[in-house]
């Protein structure tokens, strides 16, 4: 019997997957404190994001870690977008005379809702830094999930 409405022909896969991440630099060390280096970073996480099909929302960060706000492709895997994202952008700083530069092993990763999108974006403001810094990362992590602001 078939189902009114439906057609094996006109499947259609709607999926909001919208993401917030964050990874922190090699021991937490200030790497992109140097000169404009953070929002040279922030763009070009944007740039690998869009090449991976998972348009930014906003990226931010300060000279220890990046957060990034945005939605992954119904054809992505988180754990491949991460590694890309860490893989090709730690090879760039690199190249820009940044020393020993290297990413932390491991990220922070939380999903967030459609309705909670705008809420969740507003946890950067417009310099990029996160409302909870000046806390310890655990705090800054549990700040991001509990908060009504995040997801």
């Amino acid at each position: 019997m078939k189902r009114r409405g439906y057609s094996k022909h006109n499947n259609i896969l709607y999926l909001y997957a919208a993401i917030a991440l964050e990874f922190s630099t090699k021991d937490r060390y200030p790497f992109l404190a140097q000169n404009d280096l953070l929002l040279r970073t922030r763009a070009y996480l944007g740039g690998i994001l869009r090449e991976s099909d998972c348009p930014s929302l906003t990226i931010g960060g300060t000279a220890d870690h990046v957060h990034a706000f945005f939605r992954l492709s119904r054809t992505q895997q988180m754990a491949k977008v991460v590694e890309t994202l860490k893989s090709h952008s730690s090879r760039w700083i690199k190249s820009q005379d940044v020393g020993n530069f290297g990413w932390q092993r491991g990220y922070g990763c939380f999903s967030v809702g459609k309705s909670q999108a705008a809420n969740a974006g507003a946890i950067y403001s417009e310099s990029g830094r996160s409302p909870y810094a000046g806390t310890t990362e655990s705090a800054e992590r549990r700040g991001l999930v509990l908060s009504p602001k995040a997801c």
